[in-house]
């Protein structure tokens, strides 16, 4: 069985890895593999002389290979199984390639690309990664955890496949979501070793995929609400059964699932889901800096959030917990908000609103004031006046012009945040945006766009990429051992997310720092959540160390230690 180890000396606080690998063998172990820096006293005592070229490479040698390696590469998909195999075989050579060239990787790693390998995880299947947990194993959980390194593993991304991006159910193709997060959580100081990426594979209801004869997955349809939530139930019980400090991370559920776990979860376990108060973090930290460059307050918003998903409640949600601690009260709250579904306006006597949208659905009585039943996006606009307009529809255009240009009439700095994932999906592009409001318009997207030009300046676009929320989120409830992840936690990443934007150098600066700054950004928002978790008493680690001392010494990076044989 592979075994290894990190010590450290302590006079001059050298970390040295041991492990009982040799040979091929550790090579072929993509977490302790160096390839061709492994030391000539290292290939002499682990067996590997002869097994590699005789030149002692350098990391930064090796990753400049690399790079030239990845240029040659045509197109994205392939880009991407290009990183997933670096990323198999050497993952230290990965992460400190991919943070070399953030801004270029990421969206490869991730969004939008991740969108089409999930989709691809079946036909394209070349080396298991994660816990893929199925259903028909409800009754050896606890021998499933049992191989597990339990005095490693702190944090799990854990999807059921049935939310993906944009592109809905894909079934056990979901567990790239959750490498794909993971990914992420390391680039942005979380050790590899220390978080696991967890498929639930409780079927799908994705008829292509059960047609399907590579498949992967359970070849059955999802199991029904209550098996599901039982299944859930025994998986959580036996982690926190095993592991004294866990914090689950819940990724591209399906949204009747997600408030599900959420709610039942929220106060038991440390937990949260990331597709509602992820994104309702990081949109609330943009939404937060652009109120501020408009000139404007909280109070005095009107928002529509035009998708009324799992994305757009968290969102609203997330602001609602910011408004309520600025002093506004839960009527004058939820008085803020209009979502809109596939049929316009939710009002409060639809028999189809969910748990989630009832809080802010409108009155009934209020259809008075439209011209018909279902009120649509463009009326909407003219009747109330809306300060912000959020997108998370995968209503691809949905931002009209007209709509915008009306808008634009409305307000001097419109906060326009077309969010949906993936690319192809937003509801409008960043350069009709800046067009149609004469450069006024305060944006942020989902996906990653290039800068906009507009009367001699380059309007750089704000990324609304979770990865500046829930990296710091994680991160500083594992440090501190939360026992809960509260919605103040989540409040002070967002408010810390919000005094990192350039916005206050230009509008053209864009809402939200660069991706290259994702380690100062998780190290600003790590402290906070940190810091508010030991305010709410929910901290049971660390408590007498300086809370951002922690996050820096805690921090990894992608670097080589010495190796040596057991």
């Amino acid at each position: 069985m592979a075994k290894y180890y990190v010590t450290e000396d302590k006079v001059t606080k050298q970390k040295t890895l041991t492990t009982n690998l040799k040979g091929y063998e550790l090579l072929k172990t993509s977490f302790l593999n160096k390839d061709t820096a492994f030391t000539l006293e290292e290939r002499k005592a682990l067996d590997l002389k002869a097994k590699l070229p005789d030149k002692i490479e350098t990391l930064d040698q090796q990753v400049e290979r690399c790079w030239l390696q990845y240029q040659k590469v045509e197109n994205n998909l392939h880009r991407f199984v290009y990183l997933d195999n670096l990323h198999d075989k050497n993952q230290v050579l990965f992460f400190k390639l991919v943070s070399k060239h953030i801004k270029k990787m990421v969206p490869v790693i991730y969004t939008p690309v991740i969108g089409d390998a999930v989709k691809e995880f079946s036909n394209d299947f070349r080396r298991p990664k994660g816990l893929y947990v199925s259903y028909d194993n409800i009754d050896n959980i606890d021998e499933i955890l049992e191989s597990l390194p339990s005095d490693k593993i702190r944090a799990m991304v854990i999807t059921d496949g049935e939310g993906v991006l944009g592109i809905g159910d894909q079934g056990i193709g979901g567990i790239r979501i959750s490498i794909g997060k993971c990914m992420l959580y390391n680039l942005s100081g979380i050790n590899p070793a220390r978080i696991m990426p967890v498929v639930f594979d409780v079927g799908t209801n994705n008829q292509e995929l059960l047609d399907s004869d590579l498949y992967l997955g359970r070849k059955q349809k999802r199991v029904s609400s209550e098996e599901y939530v039982a299944f859930v139930d025994k998986f959580l019980a036996a982690v926190y059964k095993k592991f004294s400090h866990m914090m689950v991370h819940w990724e591209d559920l399906g949204r009747d699932n997600a408030i599900t776990m959420l709610e039942r979860y929220k106060d038991k376990y440390c937990s949260f889901n990331d597709d509602m108060q992820g994104t309702g973090a990081v949109a609330a930290g943009a939404l937060l800096a652009a109120i501020k460059a408009s000139g404007l307050s909280l109070s005095d918003q009107k928002i529509i959030i035009y998708g009324a998903g799992t994305a757009g409640v968290g969102i609203a949600e997330q602001l609602a917990v910011i408004m309520q601690e600025a002093g506004l009260s839960i009527d004058e709250i939820n008085k803020k908000f209009w979502l809109l579904g596939r049929n316009g306006v939710i009002f409060n006597d639809n028999p189809k609103v969910n748990k989630g949208q009832l809080r802010f659905a409108r009155d009934k009585s209020e259809r008075e004031n439209f011209s018909g039943d279902e009120v649509g996006l463009l009326e909407l606009v003219k009747t109330i006046e809306p300060t912000a307009l959020l997108g998370c529809s995968t209503h691809t255009g949905a931002f009209k012009e007209d709509i915008i240009r009306t808008m634009a009439e409305q307000v001097e700095y419109p906060i326009i945040f077309p969010l949906s994932n993936p690319t192809s999906k937003a509801e409008a592009l960043p350069e009709d945006l800046v067009c149609w409001t004469y450069g006024k318009a305060l944006i942020a997207t989902g996906s990653p766009f290039e800068p906009v030009k507009h009367a001699g300046k380059d309007y750089n676009i704000a990324q609304c990429n979770n990865a500046f929320a829930f990296p710091g989120i994680g991160l500083g409830a594992v440090l501190v051992g939360a026992t809960k992840i509260s919605d103040n936690m989540l409040s002070a990443a967002a408010y810390a997310l919000a005094e990192l934007s350039p916005i206050s150098n230009g509008i053209d600066k864009g809402l939200l720092p660069d991706l290259e700054d994702l380690k100062e950004v998780t190290t600003k928002v790590a402290t906070t959540v940190i810091e508010m978790a030991r305010k709410e008493g929910l901290a049971t680690l660390n408590d007498n160390i300086d809370a951002m001392q922690l996050v820096k010494e805690k921090m990894w990076e992608p670097a080589y230690l010495p190796v040596k044989a057991e």
